[in-house]
Order: C-alpha cells, then structure tokens, then sequence
C-alpha cells in the first residue's frame, strides 16, 4: 500500500512543523521576550507609582529588558535539550539530570549577559552601581540574583516548549492513523468493487451465450453492447463514487444488454429528477439492484415483468428506487441476500457509515421496491442526514 512520506514518516518535531527555521524560531522568541520583559517593565512602573516614588523609565526598561532580551539565545539553548530529552516513561533518569545540568548552565549565562548588559547602559547614561561596591562586586551580586531568577524561568520555558511539542506530536499522531483509516477503508471497497465485477460479468455472458444459438443477430448485437459495457465498467474502475448521470448511463447499457435476451418480456420506465443527476452515489451501485429485479420478476415468467427506476431529493438526501412488479419478499420467514445485495450494503457502511442506507420492502401494488437513501453529496460540502429515511410512495 503506497503510503505518504509526510504523513506517515517519521513525526515532525516542534523544530519543523511550530517554528521552522532557526531564523523564524530565533523572531518569535525575540518578539515573546521582549513582549513579557516590556509587560513587566510596565507592572513596576505602577508598583512605582502606587507607592509614591519617582519612575525612571530608562532604569526600569535597562533592569528588565537586558534580563528578558538575554533569554532570547537562553530559550534557543533550552530548546534543543527539550527536543532530545522528552518526558516519556523510562527516561526520566537521564531527562531530569539533562536538565539539572542545562539549567545551571543557561540560568548563569542568562544571569551574567543581562547583568553585564545592564552594567554597560548604566555606565552610558553616567548611573553609578551599589555605593561603596566595586564594579567586579557589583556584577557577581546581579549575577546570583539573575541566575536565581532565570533558574525559575527555565523551567517555564521547558514546559512551553514541551507542551508546544508533545501538540504537535499529538496532531501528527491524529493526521497519520486518519490517513491510514483512509486508506484502509479505500482498500475495502476496491476489495468489494472487484468482488462485484466477476459476478456481474458472468451474468451478463450468460446473456450472450443464452442467445447464441437462439438468435445470431441477436446475439451479434448483444456483443457489441457487452464490450461498451464491459469499457465503461473498465473506465470507472477505482473510483468509489459517481454522479447518479454516470451511473444511469452505466444501468442503461446494462439494460440494453437486457434486453437483448428478454426482448419484449422486459419493460422497463425511468422517472429521474434533473436535480438529481449531479448528485454523488457509489460506482455500480444500481447494477446489483436492477440484476435481482430482473431475476426475480422478469426471468422467470412468460410473460416477463417491469422495472422502474426512480430518483428525488428532499434537499439534504438523494433517494434511488428501483422497484419491480414481481413476487415481492416473502411474508414469512426469514430473506436472504446474495452477493449483490450484501455487497451494497457493505459498500454504504464503507461510504457513509450511518447516513445512508438501503431499504427493501413491498411495493404497495405487488412486487419489491428496493430504495437506495444517500446524503446529498455536493463539492466541499458535507451535509447530515438523519435516519427517518425517505417518502414512499
């Protein structure tokens, strides 16, 4: 089974599929840093404010931003190591000491970058650090209380970037299994379509070989009709819906191939609403349907039978009927179903699940009405149906 290579390859890491490149990775954490350390410059201001103190905004924006810009290269150090150690069951001895060590290693490089940066602005704008404290002093303490402070923020940004990641792998995980229902459900009914064409072609070389000795010309004719039906079933091979048009015109090859064998015996009406022919339906799903009718009601009597074949729509379904005037089912006891039938309904579980059906019942008048229920398929757009089924008539 030929299978996507983005699909189902290996799953796409946060890297990938939520950040890119390391450019784009690099801009976005920029733009969340200096968006928190600006959010907090403004929290201090009114701390400020509230308690009655001066606001000097080149000191509060040198204090916080230098802290918050310095964990741009810090978030691009701790993502790596959330990326090669996950959180799974079984890796937490080697993840946590990872960790442990990167944390030390980023908080103080945070620590030392921001306070150096904030020493060098203060030194442009003449501010002078700690009284009674040398510069080397001065550093070492912001050193220590940054590298406490961005200790703490380590480990917020590893879960963001841990969360952002195992969602990714989550939505990649979806993507994968939908695909491969999607594929193995596309295999199913390839699997029925190709159980379905051996049986109809052997019925309808029955046909021809009923009317050979019977009737050359006859028989002559018939050929010619079983090879356009025999192309056309060919053409439509591998897709599993058409439009009712498509599949009318398919019915009517058959039908002609028909009666070729029945002649007179078999008559045959259409009432196909114009609004339905767009619409939607499984490929061959009328042959087996128009097959039984023909068996049941016209084959085995002199005088042959009647098949109608009936469309309509409510606006949100499209109901098909065929329906005959032959013996219909029986009252009592239990009805079996052949292989076109079991067939049809197996197809419309593949396809539509619970919003579609096949329902078979007495005509009132005699004989079996066989009506196909089916959501109104229109491009880009999927209607519900619910399960009160259709008018009949």
């Amino acid at each position: 089974m030929a299978v996507e290579a983005g699909v189902l390859g290996r799953p796409e890491t946060l890297r990938s599929v939520l950040f890119g490149s390391w450019v784009n990775r690099l801009v976005l954490l920029t733009t969340v840093c200096a968006f928190i350390g600006l959010l907090l410059t403004l929290q201090m201001a009114v701390w400020h404010h509230v308690q009655g103190n001066p606001i000097s905004w080149p000191d509060l924006l040198a204090s916080r931003m230098t802290f918050w810009l310095a964990w741009v290269p810090g978030a691009m150090l701790v993502f790596p190591l959330t990326s090669r150690y996950r959180l799974a069951r079984g890796t937490l001895r080697r993840t946590l000491p990872a960790h442990l060590i990167g944390m030390l290693v980023v908080a103080a490089l945070v620590g030392f970058g921001s306070s150096l940066a904030h020493m060098g602005l203060d030194r442009l704008t003449g501010v002078i650090g700690a009284p009674g404290m040398s510069p080397v002093n001065y550093l070492c303490c912001r050193t220590l209380y940054r590298t406490f402070d961005a200790a703490i923020w380590y480990w917020v940004f590893a879960a963001c970037f841990y969360t952002f990641d195992y969602a990714s792998l989550y939505q990649t995980k979806r993507e994968r299994t939908s695909a491969l229902e999607g594929q193995l459900a596309q295999a199913r009914l390839r699997m029925l379509t190709m159980q379905l064409h051996p049986h109809f072609f052997f019925n309808a070389l029955n046909s021809v070989v009923a009317l050979i000795r019977k009737d050359p010309d006859a028989a002559e004719r018939l050929v010619v009709e079983f090879s356009h039906l025999v192309r056309l079933a060919l053409n439509s091979t591998g897709k599993s819906e058409v439009s009712l048009k498509e599949e009318l015109d398919f019915i009517g090859l058959y039908l002609a191939v028909e009666r070729a064998r029945f002649q007179d015996r078999l008559v045959v009406t259409t009432l196909i609403d114009t609004e339905t022919l767009d619409a939607s339906v499984p490929n061959m799903i009328l042959q087996p349907l128009v097959e039984n009718a023909i068996k049941y009601a016209v084959a085995p009597r002199r005088e042959g039978g009647r098949v109608e074949l009936r469309s309509w729509t409510d606006g949100r379904r499209v109901y098909v009927r065929v329906r005959d005037d032959g013996p219909g089912l029986p009252k009592t006891g239990p009805t079996r179903e052949g292989v076109g039938l079991a067939n049809t309904r197996a197809r419309l579980l593949e396809l539509y699940g619970e919003a579609a059906r096949l329902d078979l019942r007495n005509a009132a008048g005699g004989g079996l009405a066989a009506t196909l229920m089916l959501p109104l398929r229109t491009s880009g757009e999927h209607v519900e149906v619910d399960e009160t089924g259709g008018r009949d008539d």
